[in-house]
């Protein structure tokens, strides 16, 4: 083979310099915190229902009072 094993590792070595460089200009980020943002979205739109059924409770509670003192 033309350049033995030596060359292959230094091809090795910059194809795997050359992909670090790729994946960083990517702006990927890790499982772990991909994990750790859908579990914060996933509470976050719990907490979101959670207010709009108070605010349509709140809502229909003033609707009666104001009906009530016509």
């Amino acid at each position: 083979m033309v350049g033995g094993p030596g060359l292959r590792q230094e091809v090795d070595k910059g194809l795997r310099a050359l992909a670090q460089s790729a994946l960083a200009k990517l702006d990927v980020v890790s499982r772990e915190e991909f994990d750790i943002q859908a579990d914060v979205l996933k509470r976050t739109r719990a907490r979101v229902l959670d207010l709009e059924a108070e605010l349509a409770a709140l809502t229909r509670e003033v609707d009666a009072l104001t009906k009530g003192s016509r």
